[in-house]
């Protein structure tokens, strides 16, 4: 239902809390990370990498207004073992309650008044200094202004891969920063240096006709796509913002889209000037 899909990607629900663990009778209770596994492979299989089948949830307020047609997640636990991300490792009791995620990014703020809908405070400040917040890892994608482009018509494939296939399924990354979603629109997710990115590639499909009177209507009846990092400008691969600025280059996106995408992402070092420029913007200086 919607109201789980929208507790997901703030970042809770079982999908997001839940992990292996053994109880006291020496019995291994992984049912509950299988479930979603499951779910998520069947659906990338059967309705995103072929099929193209899956919807964007605009329906839902994390992506209702996506005017840089930008989306990220950003995950701060990693809770899978074995699978070369992160640092959660067996035995889980022991080695895998607070694991993180490879480490991709720094988080600067949080301005919570951009995303009451997921953290439930009309307004509110965290601020992470000296790497205070811990190893965090983001990962976004963008789409073209042509509504027809494949970009844009799938987007919504795009974030299950993103955020549940290729992140919670194959690797185990779950939570969200706190007073920020686990995934949204760009615009309300946290200030950060940097974003990994994925690009749609359109690989093929099958088109059927129906002809109605005079009147001639094509509809694709299969297509596969596939799911690369994104090819930035200046040769700068797998970098949101990178990706970003090739969408300008081409005419895909433009410059004032870019410079608004800026003040989200950073760039590497640039946390200390965000702060104090988002501080000053409250009144606040430092002492």
């Amino acid at each position: 239902t919607d109201v789980f899909v929208k507790a997901y990607f703030d970042g809770g629900t079982f999908w997001n809390e839940d992990r292996q663990t053994v109880d006291a009778y020496g019995i291994t209770a992984d049912q509950s990370w299988a479930h979603p596994r499951n779910r998520i492979n069947a659906a990338y299989y059967n309705k995103a990498r072929y099929n193209s089948g899956i919807s964007f949830p605009s329906q839902i307020s994390n992506f209702a207004e996506c005017d840089l047609r930008a989306v990220m997640c950003c995950w701060t636990q990693d809770r899978q073992a074995n699978d070369d991300n992160g640092n959660c490792a067996e035995p889980y009791d022991e080695n895998c309650v607070d694991a993180d995620p490879a480490d991709n990014t720094d988080v600067c703020y949080v301005d919570m008044e951009r995303s009451p809908e997921s953290n439930r405070v009309q307004q509110g400040l965290a601020v992470y200094e000296n790497d205070d917040e811990g190893d965090a890892h983001c990962h976004g994608f963008a789409w073209d202004t042509n509504p027809n482009h494949e970009s844009a018509q799938y987007k919504g494939v795009n974030l299950l891969y993103v955020s549940m296939y290729d992140h919670l399924s194959e690797r185990g990354y779950v939570r969200n920063v706190p007073g920020a979603p686990m995934c949204a629109c760009v615009e309300q997710m946290p200030v950060v240096t940097r974003s990994d990115c994925t690009e749609i590639e359109f690989i093929k499909s099958w088109t059927g006709y129906t002809l109605s009177g005079d009147k001639l209507s094509m509809y694709i009846t299969y297509s596969e796509v596939d799911f690369n990092a994104c090819q930035g400008a200046d040769n700068t691969n797998n970098d949101l913002s990178a990706y970003y600025q090739r969408l300008v280059n081409e005419g895909r996106a433009t410059a004032t889209e870019k410079a608004a995408l800026d003040q989200i992402l950073v760039g590497e070092g640039q946390c200390p000037g965000a702060i104090d420029t988002f501080m000053a913007t409250q009144g606040w200086t430092r002492a």
